[in-house]
């Protein structure tokens, strides 16, 4: 039996996966998130995702002699030519929403599949577009005084701001709700961490049957 493998510690990204009935370990890895500047930014993070992927081979973690079906996946978020990490503290917290207010960015998510001892893999990613209205300061430090930015990349995350849009993501995902966002384009799961539609599509693509309960 093939084992599904996430190759992150996101919460979101769980979620997604245990929301569709896979059965999977998780096995996050850490490597350095520097971007290839000689690809374009959506190909820089499929880069990136597919080098957490063969991070987690060369780890020893996986049991030799098994077979695996390795998800990684990273996501960016895009702004004026500007990638806005995971802030380093919450003054860059504050920083990074003050950019954001009242513009356009994208938000950048690409996953790889690996498929072990084969080394066949798949890379893939999607594009939003988001649109915050425009936010006064007591409003980005009352939200930052939460926590829930401070391991996200562009320092927020959709659940916590949109509130006229539903992730059903349950208890741990809770925050209070807020409505920062005035529009987007792709999916929510896209802009929360996974694609899972595009995950799903390449699984069938492949032929890579994962265990679901």
């Amino acid at each position: 039996m093939v084992r599904f493998v996430l190759a992150s510690q996101s919460p979101r990204r769980k979620f997604f996966l245990q929301k569709r009935g896979y059965l999977f370990h998780t096995f996050p890895v850490e490597i350095s998130e520097i971007l290839n500047e000689n690809l374009s930014i959506e190909n820089a993070v499929e880069d990136l995702a597919q080098r957490k992927a063969q991070t987690l081979v060369q780890s020893g973690k996986l049991e030799p002699g098994q077979e695996y079906v390795i998800l990684a996946a990273d996501t960016i978020v895009y702004h004026r030519g500007r990638v806005l990490g995971k802030p380093k503290d919450r003054a860059e917290a504050i920083e990074t929403l003050t950019q954001l207010a009242g513009d356009t960015h994208q938000v950048i998510t690409a996953f790889c599949l690996l498929h072990w001892p084969s080394g066949d893999f798949v890379t893939d990613h999607e594009v939003s577009h988001v649109t915050f209205r425009p936010l006064s300061q007591s409003e980005i430090s009352e939200y930052v005084d939460t926590g829930d930015p401070m391991d996200k990349a562009g320092a927020y995350g959709i659940q916590s701001l949109a509130k006229g849009f539903s992730l059903e993501m349950g208890d741990p995902f809770q925050a209070e709700r807020r409505d920062f966002v005035l529009d987007f384009t792709g999916s929510l799961e896209n802009i929360a961490g996974l694609p899972i539609a595009k995950v799903e599509s390449a699984l069938a693509q492949k032929n890579w049957i994962i265990e679901k309960k």
